[in-house]
């Protein structure tokens, strides 16, 4: 669900930044906002979700349904988005970058709208570069431990299980199999993201 949140809010996001970087222009506060929480630990991002959306969180006042809503998936997903978002935007910004703006532009002449050109031109072009990008998003997600562990109450993802085995008992056994097991997936994720996303630009690219 983080995966295909982050890749729908992405793809507005970076072909915006790719008509700034063309046009020379680029919002330098915009970008330092949206990349931050590569520089931050998950759990510091967990807490900044419990200030703003805990049970005494700051935006609690302004309506109850945000009370202790960073303990709920709804909040567990909007964390783990902000984790996920810049390690996205990154690969599909310069992904965007290399469009050749000629070909929206004809498309535009020939009088498709813009949302037909998204949908027709620009995505399938960007296609390639999102599946590969929502497999690292996914090997991301997979190992997002400090977010899932500030938040959590009830929510157990593999992660938390890992820690929990060795943690409480010393079950070294259960926790080196689950650890392996998330290990596979991440991999897994990995290595289908990049190649279905080669052979699909195969076949955008016929």
């Amino acid at each position: 669900m983080a995966v295909l949140a982050t890749l729908v809010i992405a793809v507005p996001v970076v072909l915006h930044q790719a008509r700034q970087d063309r046009a020379g222009g680029g919002g330098a506060s915009t970008d330092a906002l949206l990349t931050l929480p590569i520089a931050l630990p998950g759990i510091i991002i967990g807490f900044f979700a419990i200030v703003l959306n805990g049970r005494t969180g700051l935006l609690a006042p302004l309506w109850e349904g945000f009370a202790g809503l960073a303990y709920t998936l709804p909040g567990l997903l909007v964390a783990y988005v902000y984790f996920s978002l810049p390690r996205v935007l990154g690969p599909l910004r310069a992904a965007a970058a290399g469009l050749p703006p000629s070909l929206t532009e004809s498309a535009r002449t020939l009088g498709a709208s813009r949302a037909r050109v998204l949908v027709t031109v620009t995505l399938p072009l960007l296609l390639p570069a999102l599946i590969e990008t929502g497999g690292t998003a996914a090997a991301i997600a997979l190992g997002g431990y400090g977010t899932v562990a500030t938040l959590s109450e009830g929510v157990r993802l593999l992660p938390l299980n890992v820690a929990n085995e060795l943690t409480t008992g010393y079950r070294l056994a259960a926790s080196s199999t689950l650890a392996v097991l998330l290990a596979a997936m991440a991999v897994a994720a990995l290595v289908l993201g990049r190649g279905m996303g080669r052979l699909v630009g195969r076949v955008v690219a016929s």
